[in-house]
């Protein structure tokens, strides 16, 4: 279902500082974060569709997406929405323009949430069937889970909050964000969400980390944006442990 959270101050060096986990069936196949091919986008890959969850540029573009949750089926026929994230990345326009393009043909996918930042502009994109909307994201903290923008689900609320506290360390390292994502605590009923799931679901899905079998926390990212360079970490996960930790220092270009 996935879970973004981050720190936006346009008019400091490190203009950006983003978490994000990102929860999969185990048996979907997964590249971790490398430098695409002849392209300046660095993002892991969905295999099995070939789009990705969450990616830069060394122009500084960043786009990262989350399912929005809901009782309803899945359309077989939607297109992949990981595809919207490499569009973004791959493309020259301002993050207005690119969102304003896609209310022309965001109803071909399932419901979701799009994050696109374009070096000056945070903006978000909510696709629900028919209905879209356009979000202008303030400077200062802010996330998204799989409700709207900045809706005060548990998990996003506890998120939030352990990064706000993290980041008055001037030197915190990359690992104590990541470890931030580890968190595996659920929500106590009278928090959850009501989404037309079933309890143990509903309880499931309210951590951080998830943890349900066949499907949880596949990825964890941290990303740091910073004036001359762009720091991209990324934690893989099995069903069983960590597989791997991988950290790319892109400079801007």
């Amino acid at each position: 279902m996935c879970l973004i959270a981050w720190r936006w101050r346009p008019d400091h060096p490190e203009s950006l500082v983003l978490l994000s986990n990102r929860d999969e069936f185990f048996e979907r196949p997964t590249r971790a974060v490398m430098q695409w091919p002849g392209t300046r986008i660095w993002a892991g890959q969905d295999q099995q569709a070939g789009g990705t969850w969450l990616g830069v540029t060394s122009a500084g573009r960043l786009a990262a997406i989350t399912n929005h949750r809901s009782s309803d089926s899945p359309r077989q026929d939607a297109a992949s929405r990981g595809h919207l994230v490499a569009q973004f990345l791959a493309s020259d326009q301002s993050s207005h323009a690119f969102l304003e393009d896609l209310v022309s043909t965001f109803s071909a996918y399932n419901p979701f949430n799009l994050t696109v930042y374009d070096g000056r502009r945070l903006l978000g994109f909510e696709g629900r069937g028919s209905q879209h909307r356009i979000v202008t994201l303030a400077p200062g903290d802010g996330g998204v889970s799989n409700a709207d923008f900045n809706t005060p689900w548990y998990k996003q609320t506890r998120l939030q909050t352990a990064l706000t506290h993290a980041l008055t360390d001037p030197h915190l390292a990359d690992d104590a964000l990541l470890d931030l994502l580890l968190d595996a605590h659920v929500a106590p009923h009278d928090q959850l969400p009501q989404t037309g799931l079933p309890l143990d679901r509903e309880v499931a899905l309210s951590s951080v980390f998830v943890r349900m079998g066949h499907y949880g926390t596949r990825a964890s990212s941290v990303v740091r944006m910073g004036a001359q360079e762009i720091v991209l970490t990324e934690r893989g996960f099995d069903r069983h442990a960590r597989t791997h930790q991988v950290r790319h220092v892109i400079v801007k270009a």
